[in-house]
């Protein structure tokens, strides 16, 4: 009998649709009741709570072997499931959680940072970094305005802009990457004190 139950999985495993099925489970958020006494640390929680699905498929399935990674980056529900990838059609607004656990205002290109260790800092930089390809915010976001903040000891100096995405596929949007980027050179060489995005979907 003991030796039965390794075999079964194995054929379950083996069987693309079914693996298919089951990480999809796997990479679905995990439900959070909200309690009238909701706070930021709340979110937070509940977001890591959230993104726990996502870090199993990007940190552990996606290495377990070949056919695993090939479902993975193939499947449409998982991509999406993920944020790499938005198949179309109504869905409410959602935040990706692993973004949101992950990152928060803080001037990275830096090794005197106080955010993370330096280690995380490095791998937050990394420019092939898998994280850059994510939507923060699926639907994707299609149309974005910002306005960049710079104090002095006399002046606000506001300075507005736009993101550039009219060009992009119709379910293609803001990724990750390029957010990152801008809110670094803002931040860091454009010694900006606020940056504000709004945008449409």
């Amino acid at each position: 009998m003991d030796s039965f139950v390794p075999k079964a999985a194995s054929r379950v495993f083996a069987i693309p649709e079914l693996l298919e099925a089951i990480l999809i489970e796997a990479a679905k958020p995990d439900r959070v009741e909200i309690s009238p006494e909701w706070s930021v640390e709340d979110d937070l929680a509940a977001c890591e709570k959230q993104a726990q699905g996502m870090n199993f498929i990007l940190t552990s399935a996606m290495r377990v072997n070949r056919t695993w990674n090939t479902i993975i980056t193939s499947s449409p529900t998982i991509q999406e499931l993920i944020f790499l990838r938005y198949r179309g059609g109504e869905m409410i607004t959602t935040f990706n959680p692993l973004l949101v656990t992950k990152f928060t205002w803080a001037y990275f290109h830096q090794e005197t940072s106080k955010f993370g260790t330096p280690e995380f800092r490095r791998a937050v930089v990394y420019s092939k970094a898998s994280w850059r390809n994510m939507f923060p915010v699926l639907p994707p976001i299609r149309k974005s305005t910002t306005l960049k903040e710079e104090f002095t000891s006399y002046w606000i100096y506001c300075t507005p802009g736009s993101v550039p995405l009219e060009a992009l596929p119709a379910n293609d949007g803001l990724r990750m990457g390029f957010l990152f980027d801008i809110v670094e050179f803002w931040h860091g060489e454009a010694n900006a004190q606020s940056v504000e995005l709004t945008w449409q979907g």
